[in-house]
């Protein structure tokens, strides 16, 4: 089921996207929880494939996953990795100037109901 929710993600933006090729003003990306990097994988292949100008920022608390996917992602030189906790408030440089959030819930790792408020200060940004 994820994976079908996942196709039709990429076919949503890179749909909505079509056609964004202004390097001046690439659509920015921020996938907070980004784990072992499935959705990421495949959303930033179909905006290479597409030609759609993006900055893509994939985060996640673990370094080791980050690090993981920096490696597997490195073909993709408009990717940022830095780590992020969601159950903290964001960086601003993170926020801003955010178009799109792929996540669309809280991680089972957030702990507290900080952590939904966090994501979704996260989530709120983007559009913005």
């Amino acid at each position: 089921m994820i994976s079908t929710l996942t196709d039709q993600l990429v076919v949503f933006l890179t749909s909505l996207l079509g056609g964004r090729v202004d390097k001046a003003r690439p659509v920015r990306v921020l996938e907070g929880g980004a784990g072992t990097g499935g959705t990421t994988k495949r959303l930033a292949a179909a905006l290479a494939s597409a030609g759609i100008s993006a900055r893509y920022t994939f985060t996640d608390i673990s370094p080791s996953l980050v690090a993981k996917a920096k490696n597997t992602l490195k073909q993709h030189p408009w990717m940022e990795y830095p780590t992020f906790n969601l159950e903290k408030a964001a960086p601003e440089h993170q926020l801003r100037a955010r178009h799109v959030g792929p996540g669309g819930v809280v991680p089972p790792a957030a702990r507290d109901a900080d952590a939904g408020r966090h994501h979704h200060a996260v989530r709120g940004h983007a559009g913005h």
